[in-house]
């Protein structure tokens, strides 16, 4: 076997040793500019589970219906509450304080915005923008399973596109095909490219 190909395989093995002494979750986004070019078959191969995504935009003085609900735009001292919220749909791994200690970071800063929606009083769901140089990147949504179905995710994205439009002409996110992206097709978004999500065994299990 190639040397280099080698070293590749291995230092892959050590980055998920070392996530999971941290009992940490481990994603790797393979794309087209990913090299090797096989390195989704050999994610595979180490046991990571695929899930499929596709890049969409809009423009951000696109008008998104949805339902009129509770909706919180939150700081570094909502940490614990918005992984909290999270939990079901993350799993248990992202119970971590270095997780935690790293939102709280995140929730600070100027170029970032952390919202919870909440259904008849209870925190029903997340979401997340990072303000890019030139777009507004739409990154975290998910909302708590037995609320599912009600207009949240809607509600999450009409909130995020509001509160970025005066600074940014365009959001771009990364869809899960198997849920939002259909959403997201119904309300306009234009499909850029396919990517896939590999998680590993720590962050699966």
């Amino acid at each position: 076997m190639d040397a280099t190909l080698m070293w590749s395989d291995t230092q892959t093995t050590e980055t998920m040793q070392g996530y999971a002494e941290q009992h940490l979750p481990f994603k790797w986004c393979v794309g087209p500019p990913t090299r090797p070019v096989d390195m989704a078959e050999r994610l595979g191969a180490l046991g990571f589970e695929e899930t499929r995504l596709r890049g969409m935009s809009l423009g951000t003085q696109t008008d998104v219906t949805a339902p009129d609900v509770q909706l919180k735009h939150v700081g570094p001292q909502d940490a614990q509450l918005f992984i909290e919220t999270g939990l079901e749909n993350w799993g248990p791994a992202a119970n971590n304080p270095r997780v935690i200690a790293e939102f709280s970071h995140d929730m600070g800063r100027a170029d970032r915005m952390f919202f919870i929606v909440y259904w008849q009083g209870e925190p029903a769901g997340t979401a997340a923008v990072i303000l890019c140089p030139e777009v507004a990147y739409l990154i975290g949504a998910q909302v708590v399973p037995r609320f599912q179905g009600k207009g949240l995710y809607r509600a999450l994205l009409r909130a995020r596109l509001e509160a970025v439009r005066a600074v940014r002409p365009v959001a771009v996110i990364q869809a899960l095909e198997s849920t939002s992206a259909p959403i997201l097709d119904r309300l306009g978004f234009e499909s850029l490219f396919a990517v896939s999500l590999f998680e590993s065994p720590t962050a699966a299990g």
